[in-house]
């Protein structure tokens, strides 16, 4: 998938993208910005990323990955994508929040990242991950449906990315639980 970081992007190459959406239609449906770059969220910066996502078309935009390993850096990274979810729903848009295996860790009081950041914005379920962390995502999915937005299905082995199949990951418990939750393929 496409990336940039919305801050940086020229003016030219907005509109030459806008023009290649045009030709081929829809040019992606999300976009994540940088890995730890939840600074493109922030309000300072907001007006531009959703601007630029809006002209390509996103629909969902997000972050793999944010400042989460206290409750309050967790609370914290669920606030500034809430708020920037706000904006976000007024133009068609939605905010996201792309797991890692640390986002299932306990922080305070039985609650995870993932429930702390969940419960502001949409969630992008990395199935790899979340398996090494232990969850069963034919138990995880459904019961966090109305949070989740998008899954991102992987594979992998030794914590290490493989072709789908060729790793550990329960491939089948993962279909059962995106087809309980009804996302389309």
């Amino acid at each position: 998938g496409f990336m940039q970081n919305a801050v940086y992007m020229k003016r030219d190459r907005i509109i030459s993208l806008k023009n290649m959406k045009s030709e081929v239609g829809t040019l992606l449906e999300l976009a994540s910005v940088s890995i730890n770059a939840i600074d493109a969220f922030e309000k300072e910066n907001l007006a531009k990323t959703l601007e630029f996502h809006k002209t390509l078309g996103t629909k969902y935009l997000g972050v793999g990955g944010a400042p989460h390993s206290t409750y309050e850096e967790a609370k914290n990274t669920a606030d500034v994508l809430g708020n920037a979810n706000i904006e976000a729903e007024k133009i068609g848009m939605n905010t996201y929040y792309h797991n890692h295996t640390e986002e299932f860790e306990d922080l305070k009081d039985g609650k995870t990242a993932m429930d702390i950041i969940g419960e502001q914005c949409k969630l992008e379920i990395d199935t790899y991950w979340s398996f090494c962390a232990g969850i069963k995502n034919s138990e995880y999915l459904p019961a966090h449906k109305d949070q989740i937005a998008l899954i991102h299905i992987k594979d992998g082995k030794n914590r290490k990315p493989t072709a789908l199949g060729e790793g550990e990951n329960d491939l089948l418990d993962i279909v059962k639980g995106v087809k309980e939750i009804g996302l389309d393929w």
